[in-house]
């Protein structure tokens, strides 16, 4: 999500753009209360508790990510 101005001159120019395809990736829970104090899910390492949720990412087409709970 950029934006922003692009000026090209008289005499003409060239804009390129780059583009990935991106995953928004949400990661909820259901099933313990909001007192629960332990551990729901780990994601990519990090440990997330149920305060921590819902989380949302935004992954690259392609890359790789693990899950636990």
């Amino acid at each position: 999500m950029q934006s922003g101005t692009i000026t090209v001159s008289n005499d003409g120019g060239t804009v390129t753009g780059y583009y990935k395809t991106q995953y928004n990736v949400n990661v909820g829970q259901s099933g313990v209360g909001a007192d629960f104090a332990g551990m729901v899910v780990v994601v990519d390492g990090v440990s997330l508790k149920v305060a921590d949720l819902p989380i949302s990412y935004w992954w690259d087409s392609g890359s790789s990510h693990s899950f636990a709970y």
